[in-house]
């Protein structure tokens, strides 16, 4: 499709879902929850049992590390929310360019189906050990359930919330096809793996979404020759 034609189908804002996919906050709740529980000389309760609660809220949080066996479960939510401090969290971002890894990036893929194109990022993934084989099945169970097509020529193919416990490391995939992939209908002629453990890809992330909603910076992508022009384009591209 011409870099013109596309032009004119370009949204005028993308949106992305962030809860527990391209964001996971599971780590800032359960450091949370940790320093909430040393204070009151407790241990520490353990990552993956905290991580399947994260979605349901402080008060589950707090009867998971068993404050509520004292009395005042309200309280003791109160402190859990006082004890979220940005500030004091560990901050483990890599940078933009760890993320996406040159080996990563496939300038012609081979699939010519969606689900050949998932199982080709995800693939992506496994070789960068950034994941276990079961996260590119989780990547195949999201996508039955809600497409992550972004429109513009882009998808974004992700694993479910269950399976994070799958994820070794953040990591990204990128994959350019010469024919456009049949992505329920919809034309992807660039598919983006992400496995995030934390939220050091979210800035990746961003600066991706830049690109696409840039017509010259698509016509970029499509003509570069080596895995180094595309993470050009997508790391350090400000235009």
């Amino acid at each position: 499709m011409r870099a013109d034609a596309l032009a004119a189908r370009f949204p005028r804002v993308a949106l992305f879902d962030l809860d527990g996919t391209l964001l996971d906050s599971a780590p800032d709740m359960v450091a949370t929850a940790n320093r909430m529980l040393g204070a009151r000389g407790r241990a520490p309760v353990d990552a993956p049992m905290l991580r399947q609660r994260v979605s349901k809220g402080a008060r589950a949080l707090v009867a998971a590390t068993e404050e509520s066996r004292d009395a005042g479960l309200e309280a003791r939510v109160a402190d859990f929310l006082a004890s979220a401090d940005p500030a004091e969290l560990e901050d483990e971002a890599a940078p933009a360019g760890e993320v996406l890894a040159l080996d990563s990036i496939r300038l012609t893929g081979t699939a010519t189906t969606r689900d050949e194109a998932i199982a080709e990022a995800g693939a992506l993934l496994v070789a960068a050990g950034s994941v276990d084989p079961t996260y590119v099945d989780a990547m195949h169970d999201r996508e039955r359930s809600v497409s992550t097509y972004m429109g513009n020529g882009l998808a974004i193919p992700h694993g479910t919330n269950e399976a994070k416990g799958s994820i070794r490391r953040t990591g990204i995939s990128f994959v350019r096809f010469p024919e456009p992939i049949d992505w329920n209908g919809k034309p992807a002629e660039f598919v983006v793996g992400i496995a995030g453990a934390g939220n050091d890809h979210l800035a990746l992330l961003n600066q991706i979404a830049q690109v696409f909603i840039k017509p010259d910076e698509v016509a970029r992508l499509r003509a570069a020759r080596t895995p180094e022009e595309i993470k050009e384009i997508l790391v350090v591209s400000d235009k």
